[in-house]
């Protein structure tokens, strides 16, 4: 199977969202829950039978929080990911 990965961009009003689709193995309701709440010993083997901890995510997730920003998931078993993330919009002025 070859993971596919699409990011894509969205401009709102006062933010801008990312979305970071996949079409991997998906997470199930129970993990989606701990995913960004700190070290919650989340092991689970990834799409080429890799282990995975959860530790990159929980960096973006807290750089994300640092910059006033929002983070989430959806995901279904079988079909993939899509993780989102919102940057607040910067207004310069001259």
């Amino acid at each position: 199977m070859y993971l596919n990965i699409i990011i894509s961009f969205k401009k709102e009003t006062d933010q801008n969202i990312v979305f970071v689709k996949d079409n991997g193995q998906g997470i199930s309701p129970e993990q989606q829950e701990k995913l960004f709440k700190g070290m919650s010993n989340l092991t689970t083997t990834g799409t080429d039978n890799e282990q995975c901890s959860g530790l990159g995510l929980m960096l973006v997730s807290s750089f994300v929080n640092q910059i006033g920003g929002t983070i989430w998931v959806e995901s279904y078993p079988e079909k993939g990911s899509t993780f989102s993330f919102t940057i607040q919009k910067i207004n310069k002025s001259d």
